[in-house]
């Protein structure tokens, strides 16, 4: 569920602003481009580290079903940890070498760029931590200790909504040094409101599970998630509008552009073009957060919980799909 999200609409600003044959221009958005889709993946590859936790859960169940003892299991469980630390290690190295930033930093975006250069540590951070307590719950499973298997889900969600506060400060930044006229600053605005709204639910759901109520706790939870939905359609409308008249604006340049400015022209509106999938996946997922209430059932309901989990997996699948197709069309600049 942890996943990275920033744009590039300012390199669309400075491609109108400027001749299309300013090729140390089109040289300093390429470079600045291709840094944050590195950026992107690496954060987007984060996620795989939930996927290799499962192992040390397994490790326990086998214990307590009698087919493995305590040593054989512990010593499996120390063996996965090593496997484990050599894949950190190798995406540890990955990290730093994008902490050097970009060769180029666009106009306006010197702050979420800043953010962004300080992204893989905390990234690290947030996966050393998990993986930390999820082997103290299996080796405490494994040695017959009692375990609270809600207290530790609740705890995993604290994770995650400390990670989703440090990407909402990253996209706020990057929001704020774009102009209103940019789609992006609005469908921006949009994710920030999801994104809150997604804290909230966590929020419910730790509660629910037990937990004790945190800072990002509301008084009413259902009028929060109502008003950040409302928020959500209301940015969404007016990034459309906003696209629409970029496009419109696009087209005409290209009608009467030839050779290099042509086929740059024809890269940004392919760009454009993925735009309305990422507007319709703000509106779903602010649907989805906004039914929670109901739903976030772990304790009573655990099959209606996961099944939001499901639900609210596809929706960031699609967010981060196609804000990784655009940068990878920008890059292309």
């Amino acid at each position: 569920m942890r996943r990275f999200l920033v744009g590039l609409m300012a390199a669309l600003a400075m491609f109108v602003a400027r001749p299309a044959d300013a090729q140390d221009d089109l040289a300093n958005i390429q470079a600045y481009a291709a840094w944050t889709q590195q950026i992107g993946l690496f954060a987007q590859e984060a996620v795989n580290f939930v996927g290799v936790t499962q192992p040390a859960f397994e490790l326990a169940a086998t214990v307590e079903a009698g087919t493995q003892t305590e040593r054989e299991a512990l010593r499996e469980l120390s063996r996965w940890r090593d496997g484990v630390d050599d894949q950190l290690n190798a995406f540890r190295r990955r990290g730093r070498t994008l902490e050097d930033g970009p060769s180029y930093i666009l106009p306006g975006q010197e702050q979420s760029t800043a953010l962004m250069r300080g992204m893989p540590d905390n990234i690290l951070d947030t996966i050393e931590t998990y993986i930390d307590d999820v082997e103290d719950y299996a080796r405490d499973a494994i040695r017959g200790r009692d375990v609270d298997p809600l207290g530790f889900q609740a705890a995993q969600l604290a994770l995650f909504q400390d990670y989703y506060l440090g990407i909402i400060t990253l996209n706020r930044a990057a929001r704020d040094g774009l102009d209103v006229i940019h789609p992006q600053r609005h469908l921006l605005s949009a994710m920030i409101l999801n994104m809150e709204s997604t804290n909230i639910v966590f929020e419910l759901a730790r509660q629910r599970m037990g937990a004790p109520a945190s800072e990002y706790a509301v008084e009413d939870f259902q009028a929060a998630l109502d008003t950040n939905q409302a928020g959500v359609v209301e940015n969404i409308e007016e990034g459309r509008r906003r696209l629409a008249a970029f496009q419109q604006q696009l087209e005409g340049e290209r009608a009467g552009a030839s050779g290099v400015a042509a086929r740059q022209l024809d890269v940004v509106l392919e760009m454009m073009g993925t735009y309305p999938t990422s507007f319709q996946a703000e509106v779903a997922g602010a649907e989805i957060l906004s039914r929670a209430l109901s739903i976030v059932t772990p304790v009573n309901n655990p099959a209606s919980y996961d099944n939001f989990l499901a639900n609210f997996s596809e929706y960031e699948a699609v967010r981060d799909q196609t804000q990784l197709q655009r940068q990878a069309i920008a890059a292309r600049l």
